[in-house]
């Protein structure tokens, strides 16, 4: 595969995981403010999916890179779900474990919540390993049906 078509899958996986992490992004953001303060702000909609808009980007690119770096040879059949799963997961907590440390280094004042960090890293794990694994299975199953459709082609006109 060349190098513009391998970055151009990588893109598209990343603005894959974007339209997935931003209505979650929006549903977590709204448990949050409902709890910490015990409203909803519509004004916080927009820097929220901003927020987890570039995250999904960012993270679903490093997902893309890395598993066409490390399962290049691979079929999808092949690929043991798990390992993809693991892969989206590690790669979806790069970045809140990066803004926890700065936060850590920066004086500890996001710190404060400590019940609503453990339950954002679990939700960015579990959302990066379903969205990895649900690639390989949306691909699976384009590869099967590509598969069942292709038929022999008919000649355009009698002989």
């Amino acid at each position: 595969m060349s190098i513009l078509k391998r970055i151009g899958s990588i893109v598209r996986t990343g603005l894959l995981w974007v339209v997935l992490w931003i209505p979650v992004s929006l549903v977590v953001g709204s448990v949050r403010e409902l709890v910490v303060f015990g409203h909803v702000l519509p004004r916080l909609f927009l820097p929220l999916a901003a927020v987890y808009g570039m995250t999904g980007f960012v993270t679903g690119c490093g997902f893309a890179t890395v598993m066409s770096l490390t399962e290049a040879g691979n079929a999808l059949s092949r690929l043991k779900l798990w390992r993809v799963g693991s892969w989206g997961a590690l790669g979806a907590l790069v970045i809140p474990i990066g803004g926890l440390v700065a936060a850590a280094l920066g004086g500890g004042g996001a710190l404060t919540h400590v019940g609503f960090l453990i339950a954002n890293l679990a939700v960015t794990a579990g959302l990066g390993a379903g969205c990895a694994v649900g690639m390989v299975q949306l691909g699976r199953r384009g590869e099967r049906l590509t598969a069942a459709t292709q038929t022999p082609m008919l000649p355009l006109h009698a002989e």
